[in-house]
C-alpha cells in the first residue's frame, strides 16, 4: 500500500525527507572519501612505502645468508599483502582482487605496490593533502578540516 497525501500513517509525511534533516555540511572531500578514509589511506601509504624499501633489500637479504634471507622474503611478502589489502580496503578499488592475486606473482607484486602507491596518491592530492617522497603527513591529514571550504547546502 502506497501513501496517499490524505493518510494519516507516520509513514507518509517521512518520505522523502524534509531538507531541514539533511546534514548542513559535506563530510566528502573532493576525490569522493571521508576524513577517516583519508587517515587511513595517508597510513595504508606509509606502509606500502616501507614494504617496497623492504622489497628492494630482498636481494641484499638472500645473499647474505639463503635460509635467512629466505624467511626475510617470506616475511616481506606477507607483510605487502597485509600492506595491499589495508590500502585497498581504504580506497575501495573496483579491481582489489586483481590486486590481491598480483601479490602472488614475485615481480608483479612490486608493480601493484607501485599502482595502489599511485592512487592513494591520486586520491591524497585530490584532497588537498601534499605528498612527498615517504607518503603523506598524517598532521596534514589531520588538518583538513581547516582548510576546505565547507557551505551549508540550499
Amino acid at each position: 500500500m502506497t501513501p496517499t497525501p490524505n493518510d494519516d500513517s507516520p509513514r507518509s509525511s517521512a518520505w522523502p525527507p524534509a531538507p531541514d534533516v539533511l546534514p548542513a555540511v559535506s563530510d566528502v572531500y573532493p576525490g569522493g572519501y571521508t576524513k577517516p578514509q583519508l587517515i587511513q589511506i595517508a597510513r595504508g601509504q606509509k606502509l606500502v612505502v616501507i614494504s617496497l624499501l623492504l622489497a628492494l633489500l630482498t636481494p641484499v637479504a638472500i645473499n647474505a645468508s639463503h635460509i635467512l634471507g629466505g624467511l626475510y622474503y617470506w616475511a616481506v611478502c606477507l607483510f605487502a599483502l597485509i600492506v595491499t589489502l589495508y590500502l585497498a580496503n581504504a580506497l575501495r578499488p573496483k579491481s582489489m582482487i586483481l590486486y590481491i592475486i598480483g601479490m602472488f606473482i614475485p615481480i608483479v607484486s612490486l608493480l601493484v605496490l607501485l599502482r595502489i602507491n599511485g592512487r592513494a596518491t591520486e586520491a591524497l592530492n585530490a584532497a588537498g593533502v601534499k605528498v612527498g617522497l615517504l607518503g603523506a603527513k598524517l598532521a596534514d591529514v589531520e588538518r583538513l578540516n581547516d582548510r576546505i571550504d565547507v557551505t551549508p547546502r540550499p
